[in-house]
């Protein structure tokens, strides 16, 4: 979803293939080359196309060639209505999210009903993952820890553009906030079906809080 905001399809059609996780280092250098890119396509009406091996891979159509862009995302694999192919969860990723979730669960008072946040900072999963399968993935991980309610996963990143919404993942949700200065902030809420603690007040709107856009 973040690449489509950057990419402003209802200009330019893009399609995207996501290798593996990108590092913080390398989405600033891949967006930096994108624009770049983007500024190409809408002053000469080209199609044009990004690739770095074994990471990230773009085709993006002016707007009176999206044909071109279509033909390539084909010849990629990509269905035509998915826009971005994500990477494949590597159990790497779930093992660091699980080693997060520990280490700040070791923090929390036991017994009692807890929401924990956490910023996916190391490899920005929320960015290069399909989002549905990722919730899927940690929803069944939360479930190990009785007192969980919910894990927020979150990173920001300074591209701009687009506009905030909330997408229900059922039982999970998904935010997008862009903020004043114009970076963009996603957050994955996993709740966990299993917990049957009730949180206190404070904590609820807490939670409401990141929900709001």
């Amino acid at each position: 979803e973040a690449l489509k905001n950057i990419l402003q399809p209802r200009y330019i059609l893009p399609y995207a293939v996501i290798h593996r996780g990108i590092e913080d280092d390398e989405l600033k250098n891949i967006v930096a080359r994108l624009n770049k890119l983007i500024a190409h396509i809408r002053q000469t009406g080209e199609f044009g196309e990004l690739i770095i091996p074994g990471v990230f891979e773009v085709g993006i159509a002016s707007y009176n060639n999206h044909h071109l862009a279509k033909e390539w995302a084909a010849r990629k694999g990509i269905r035509e209505n998915d826009m971005v192919k994500g990477a494949p969860i590597e159990s790497d990723e779930i093992a660091r999210a699980r080693t997060k979730l520990q280490t700040e669960l070791k923090q929390l008072p036991p017994g009692n009903a807890s929401i924990v946040i956490i910023e996916a900072v190391e490899n920005l999963f929320l960015l290069v993952y399909d989002i549905s399968a990722l919730a899927a993935y940690l929803g069944e991980e939360v479930k190990k820890y009785p007192q969980l309610h919910s894990a927020i996963f979150y990173h920001t990143f300074d591209a701009g553009g687009g506009e905030s919404f909330s997408r229900p993942i059922s039982p999970h949700t998904f935010v997008q906030r862009v903020r004043r200065d114009s970076s963009t902030e996603q957050s994955l809420v996993v709740r966990n079906v299993d917990c049957t603690a009730v949180l206190q007040t404070k904590t609820l709107v807490r939670l409401e809080k990141t929900l709001s856009i």
